[in-house]
């Protein structure tokens, strides 16, 4: 062979190699695109000046936004150990009575001062484990994103069963399709997402980031509005019960923001292309269709109201739904399960509580709804209305203690032999409602006997719904539970002191027993739902130390 001509190794350069299954980038195979697998970016994604795009899952190459989206989350984690370590100084404050600033009532003050897990939205789940949790819960977007068209049917089956047994704790009002797949690109990410968290797959850490890239393209792009809302839901609920909780209030109130723009709090309202002083078009959906979007609507607004109602009192904010300050605002959707009653003038949540035993229902969606409302509307009163001498809500505060008394009396029982057969959904509507006691009462339950003896019922009405739970159920159990207990748990930790402080009873002994077997059930209650969601291990944890600085 001459020197002239070109060698074999020279040709075999000018051909395309084959690459091997799974060489291609990423961004290429969601495309369904050839690629040459050049690195750092190849040559379809130059081409298309999408190098940000071209990524690998060899865990070596990286693209600039993958570089920056680590360097991100190295900072973070170091705020959240700073922000730890902070914490436990406080709490160590808190315990310690020689810090020279001791609470009068180590055993009470602390829990129920602010009516709720009383913790900064910045803080990590637990300032004890904040190191060790840290790189499960904070580095998860430095991981690459995936498609759901990158797995087979064989990898998400699994994810959709195991999303499918828990959805009563992310959506309790939503019912959700057979096939995922009609389901727009965000939501089936935060469906995996759920799933992946409760079988203990790898994959969670990747379809979290996968989630939220889809949620916020998919905005962009103009997919479904609905999908978008409930997977906001989903992923605040999932930042909520990992303790991330300046993460979980920024999509709750996303949920809020997008229900309110879509108009669906106003669902029969009439449909307006444009406003007077708007120079866009309305960004409601439109006009209902059909029976059964309506239907959707108002679940998906109703599901975004008890998650608002619930979490706000838990992490101690403002519901984000509030109408209090303009008729925009106003909550006109009718109750889920109520679609073809008569509608009627006025606010739905206003009619409700000035009628509670009014068109009395079992249907547990609508059961929801009103205690989450009965729960957090007490939570705002107990706070309005700290001595007896405040007489500016005096009127709707004994109106709002007549409601969640009448209203608790049409709620069907949860005891008897098929109890463990029942929908923990009612746990949740028991709960809540005697939680809204104790927050209601608390101003009152140590100067009034009788407030205290309500309050000390509610807490044993908690207890009770408690035995009824299996254990197998507590993994299945609504995490807002936790916030719950923990009020209960103060309860008895009061009415501990209350004996062993009173001189008038003859053999106490007796009732200190009785009390601390309840208090301990409580906590028994808390330590099992604390093996499923970080955050209540956080409850736990407030509940042993003031437990123990009681004595």
């Amino acid at each position: 062979m001459s020197s002239s001509e070109p060698s074999s190794s020279a040709f075999r350069d000018e051909i395309p190699t084959v690459l091997q299954r799974g060489a291609a980038c990423l961004a290429c195979r969601r495309k369904k695109m050839k690629c040459d697998g050049k690195k750092p970016f190849c040559t379809q994604c130059k081409r298309a000046r999408q190098e940000d795009d071209c990524q690998y899952d060899d865990g070596e190459h990286k693209s600039r936004h993958r570089i920056l989206a680590e360097q991100v989350d190295l900072l973070e984690s170091r705020l959240r150990q700073l922000e730890g370590e902070a914490r436990i100084r406080d709490l160590a404050s808190a315990a310690n009575p020689d810090s020279g600033t001791p609470p009068a009532d180590p055993a009470l003050t602390a829990l129920f001062s602010e009516m709720a897990l009383g913790l900064n939205t910045s803080l990590p789940i637990s300032s004890v484990d904040a190191q060790a949790l840290a790189p499960s819960l904070t580095q998860v977007s430095a991981v690459q994103t995936f498609d759901t068209q990158d797995f087979s049917p064989g990898h998400l089956q699994p994810l959709a069963a195991a999303f499918l047994a828990h959805r009563y704790q992310f959506c309790p009002l939503i019912r959700f399709p057979d096939v995922f797949e009609v389901l727009s690109p965000s939501l089936k990410n935060a469906i995996y997402m759920v799933g992946a968290r409760f079988s203990s797959s790898h994959l969670e850490t990747s379809f979290l980031p996968s989630s939220l890239h889809a949620l916020s393209s998919g905005l962009a792009r103009g997919e479904s509005v609905l999908d978008a809302i409930i997977a906001s839901c989903i992923l605040a609920l999932y930042f909520f019960i990992n303790g991330r909780l300046l993460e979980g209030h920024y999509h709750a109130s996303a949920a809020v923001t997008l229900v309110l723009q879509c108009g669906i709090h106003q669902i029969d309202k009439p449909y307006v292309t444009e406003t007077s002083f708007s120079t866009v078009r309305d960004t409601r959906l439109g006009p209902v269709r059909a029976p059964a979007e309506r239907v959707l609507r108002m679940r998906i607004f109703w599901q975004v109201f008890y998650l608002d109602r619930c979490w706000s009192v838990a992490i101690g904010m403002s519901p984000g739904l509030s109408e209090n300050f303009s008729q925009a605002s106003a909550i006109t959707t009718q109750f889920p399960g109520e679609e073809g009653q008569q509608v009627t003038a006025g606010s739905t949540i206003s009619n409700f509580f000035d009628n509670p035993g009014v068109a009395a229902s079992n249907n547990i969606e609508v059961l929801l709804v009103k205690s989450a409302a009965l729960f957090e509307k007490a939570s705002s009163l107990a706070l309005l209305i700290q001595d007896a001498s405040d007489d500016g809500h005096w009127d709707d505060y004994i109106k709002f203690q007549n409601a969640i008394e009448q209203f608790l009396a049409t709620i069907p029982a949860i005891t008897g032999p098929s109890a463990s057969e029942i929908d923990l959904r009612l746990v949740v509507v028991h709960t809540l409602l005697r939680t809204a006691i104790i927050h209601l009462y608390h101003p009152f339950a140590t100067a009034d006997i009788n407030i205290h003896a309500k309050s000390l019922e509610a807490a044993r009405g908690i207890r009770e719904v408690i035995r009824t739970i299996r254990t197998r159920q507590f993994q299945y159990l609504d995490p807002i539970l936790g916030s719950c207990w923990m009020s209960a748990a103060a309860v008895f930790i009061r009415e501990r002191s209350t004996i062993r402080l009173s001189a008038a009873l003859i053999d106490p002994g007796s009732l200190l027993e009785d009390v601390e077997q309840e208090l301990q059930s409580v906590i028994g209650a808390t330590r099992k739902l604390a093996q499923f969601f970080p955050i209540v291990d956080l409850i736990l944890r407030k509940i042993e130390l003031h437990n123990a600085s009681s004595y």
